[in-house]
């Protein structure tokens, strides 16, 4: 999946403002262009809304990768 498509995906679960789309297409690339892995993600940020953002996810990923 392009990156414009995850965006749009993400889009329709979770509020993508323009100053985080380029966390956006970041956090893709980090998910190895999976798009399954986006579509796991974006629940999981929608329902923390209030509590984390996409850079958020996007910073805990990589914690848990050097983990």
């Amino acid at each position: 999946m392009a990156e414009e498509g995850v965006l749009a995906l993400l889009k329709t679960r979770v509020l993508v403002s323009k100053s985080s789309e380029d966390n956006t297409r970041a956090l893709f690339r980090a998910l190895e262009r999976i798009s399954f892995a986006v579509t796991y993600a974006a629940p999981y940020i929608a329902v923390k809304e209030q509590q984390i953002t996409v850079l958020t996810y996007l910073k805990l990923f990589h914690e848990s990768e050097e983990n």
